[in-house]
């Protein structure tokens, strides 16, 4: 059985994007806007922005469970250990 990792579901029509589909599409438009030579470091961190969604506890929370979770510093954390320091 594979895992469905949610990174957001539509309210209006409970269309669920997931985390691959956002973080894909989040990178191409991260090149998009990116000028030479940052497009390839600027669609790395396109991929790895919202890897705090593949938390278990986050995914409870996108499931509706009252809880509060904290997923953006993991991805500055990413970030940070396979880039560097700004």
């Amino acid at each position: 059985m594979t895992t469905i990792y949610k990174a957001h579901i539509n309210e209006s029509t409970g269309q669920i994007q997931t985390v691959r589909e956002h973080s894909e599409g989040t990178a191409r438009l991260c090149e998009e806007f990116a000028v030479q030579p940052f497009k390839p470091i600027a669609a790395a961190m396109g991929m790895i922005h919202d890897v705090g969604k593949f938390q278990s506890v986050f995914q409870r929370r996108i499931n509706n469970e009252n809880i509060k979770v904290e997923h953006s510093t993991c991805g500055a954390i990413v970030s940070a250990k396979e880039y560097g320091p700004p």
